[in-house]
């Protein structure tokens, strides 16, 4: 199909566009996101859909990462991309390989200057290695996991070019879980920087990034919600905040839960020191009567809206959607859902590709899919056997569609210690990209259909309880012989049973 593919009309335009003018200026060619909608102070942070305008390059050649490479000849495309176009039953046919994608741009506008600079991919397959202006940042191992990094000491903002390169490969790795070889999967690994790319400018002073801070149970927005009922509820916010001055400065951090009205409905405040070239978390505790409650039926979404203050002006500013629910697991009382019992109706999702496009999504697809299962009748999905887009899950939290959400794994399991840390990862990285979701209600810490050992199943249960601390957090899993004594919550399917509640999550 691919090979007879012709180009649009107006690909061709943009392509000479490109070719006339290779330095598109990030202000001009992306979209800023919606941070500063919904009542979000101006700050300095700025976030820009950097989907737009990559050259691709199928197969593998040198020195693509060098910034005079000639990409003349490569293809331009936009993200999210595959890395050729299948058919729906591509019998294992897919490609599997070397893609190479670079991305020309500009950082020219003095808002740009003494700011740090950051680049997140929600998504690539499936041993990525990006490089800008011909450095090498760094290697992300796993295929369905974000990884996010620094360029500011790398990134050129004179008005001269930049060019970011990334190589991705998505040949079998049993390294790499799910680490199965793809001849033997029922499922395909395809290729590609199939998940959004965005570029992160914020002041030196600044909220972390989950993902980047790297911190147990800590890193960017943590919210939780330890007791709820009818009448009131607790609301914790915990916001990590670096300071990469050279100076220690005086931050103040507030806290404001908005309702769907635009009311603020709580709100917290503390200031505190912070050295420099250091972090620290301020946790604020809010008390709200008569909360609106999350749940399938009644899928309501507060906005916690956090402000970070250096005493004369707002420095940064994020906005987090979030739920008031609370939820508990026991075999003696099944699973309840706001303090009243919850029968679980529903489905796994069966895979986030499509004919053609392969993994490469867009996020109206991932909505389309979360609500056919809602008018289907399902109020639970299983993930299936990976984390889904993160517009996946925005979606469930809209529609009100509770989620199992699972780590990369299926039929195969290995003692190799690479692959066994890979997989250690991917737990972490999860949950700290999930753990605000209301819709997610249990964590599938195990590798499906696979017989792991004990001693990998404790460390994933642990780590669970590590990155996800407090009454609020599941663990799910099977395919041991001490599943129902290791894990919250057991499969259901196991020949062995303890006192773990149980859940079919395939029959």
């Amino acid at each position: 199909v691919e090979d007879n593919f012709i180009m649009s009309q107006k690909e061709q335009v943009n392509r000479l566009i490109l070719k006339l003018c290779p330095k598109p200026i990030v202000q001009n060619s992306t979209e800023k996101s919606n941070v500063h909608k919904h009542n979000l102070p101006i700050s300095n942070r700025q976030e820009f859909n950097f989907n737009t305008h990559w050259l691709f390059y199928r197969g593998d050649v040198s020195d693509a990462e060098q910034i005079d490479f000639n990409d003349e000849t490569w293809e331009l495309v936009h993200l999210p991309h595959t890395a050729r176009l299948e058919i729906l039953q591509v019998s294992n046919n897919n490609y599997r390989g070397i893609v190479w994608y670079r991305r020309p741009f500009i950082l020219g506008d003095s808002s740009f200057k003494n700011k740090r600079i950051f680049v997140r991919f929600e998504g690539v397959m499936q041993v990525t290695d990006v490089w800008l202006n011909g450095i090498l940042l760094g290697e992300h191992q796993g295929g369905y996991t974000p990884f996010i990094f620094d360029i500011t000491n790398y990134v050129k903002t004179d008005g001269s070019e930049n060019v970011i390169a990334v190589k991705a490969n998505n040949e079998d790795n049993p390294t790499v879980p799910p680490g199965k070889p793809q001849a033997d999967l029922d499922f395909t690994y395809f290729g590609g920087i199939y998940r959004s790319v965005k570029m992160i400018v914020v002041d030196p002073l600044h909220i972390t990034d989950s993902i980047f801070a790297n911190k147990i149970a800590g890193g960017g927005i943590f919210i939780t919600t330890p007791f709820v009922n009818a009448s009131s509820a607790i609301i914790i916010v915990q916001t990590n905040v670096k300071n990469d001055y050279s100076v220690d400065v005086d931050a103040t951090v507030t806290s404001s839960l908005v309702d769907r009205d635009n009311n603020i409905v709580a709100r917290a405040e503390s200031t505190q020191r912070i050295t420099s070239n250091n972090n620290i978390d301020f946790v604020h505790t809010m008390h709200i009567n008569n909360p609106n409650i999350w749940s399938p039926d009644t899928p309501y979404l507060y906005r916690v809206l956090s402000e970070v203050n250096n005493g004369s002006q707002v420095i940064d500013a994020l906005q987090t959607r979030m739920g008031v629910r609370s939820i508990s697991f026991s075999k003696q009382d099944g699973f309840q859902l706001n303090g009243q019992r919850f029968i679980l109706n529903g489905t796994n999702r069966g895979h986030q590709e499509y004919p053609y496009v392969g993994y490469a999504v867009p996020e109206s697809g991932q909505y389309r899919d979360a609500l056919l299962l809602k008018e289907g009748g399902a109020n639970f999905v299983r993930s299936a056997v990976y984390p889904p887009d993160p517009s996946f899950l925005d979606a469930c939290d809209e529609l009100g569609l509770l989620v199992l959400d699972s780590i990369p794994g299926w039929q195969f399991f290995s003692e190799d210690a690479q692959f066994q840390n890979n997989s250690f990862n991917d737990v972490r990285l999860m949950i700290r990209r999930d753990r605000n979701h209301p819709s997610v209600i249990l964590w599938e810490v195990s590798l499906n259909e696979s017989q792991v050992s004990d001693d990998y199943a404790s460390t994933t249960h642990t780590i669970t309880h590590e990155e996800y601390p407090g009454n609020q957090a599941f663990s799910y899993g099977g395919n041991t012989e001490d599943a129902g004594y290791i894990f919250d919550v057991q499969n259901a399917n196991s020949s062995t049973r303890g006192p773990a509640a149980l859940i079919y999550r395939e029959y």
